[in-house]
């Protein structure tokens, strides 16, 4: 069985080499979204395992979002990125829910479903 992921983040580009990336290590992605309030609806409908969100968006920061995704899939595992240097604290991920940091550029080389199922 496949562990299944939705993808919420604004580069169009970061959202097509994180489907492949998944997908070719096993993962299910079933749907992708550029901003929260997409992603909060595509969340709801598929109820994925895991979500993969992008830490800096337009309409809303991961770190703010992801009590709302709670909310819609109480669950889901939340894996926060950034391409950005900014990385939250361990108590600023606990508080928000969120299940592990990781930087973008370690996307393709770390073991994900070590990361968020420990």
């Amino acid at each position: 069985m496949s562990l299944s992921i939705v993808i919420v983040d604004d580069d169009p580009a970061f959202r097509a080499v994180a489907c492949s990336l998944l997908a070719a290590r096993g993962f299910t992605v079933l749907a992708q979204a550029g901003d929260l309030s997409s992603g909060l609806t595509a969340i709801a409908e598929h109820n994925p395992d895991a979500v993969l969100l992008d830490l800096q968006m337009p309409d809303s920061d991961g770190l703010t979002a992801s009590p709302s995704i709670h909310r819609v899939s109480p669950d889901a595992r939340i894996l926060l990125t950034s391409a950005g240097e900014r990385v939250p604290s361990e108590s600023e991920l606990a508080t928000a829910g969120v299940t592990a940091f990781l930087p973008k550029e370690r996307l393709a080389t770390t073991d994900l479903t070590s990361l968020l199922w420990p």
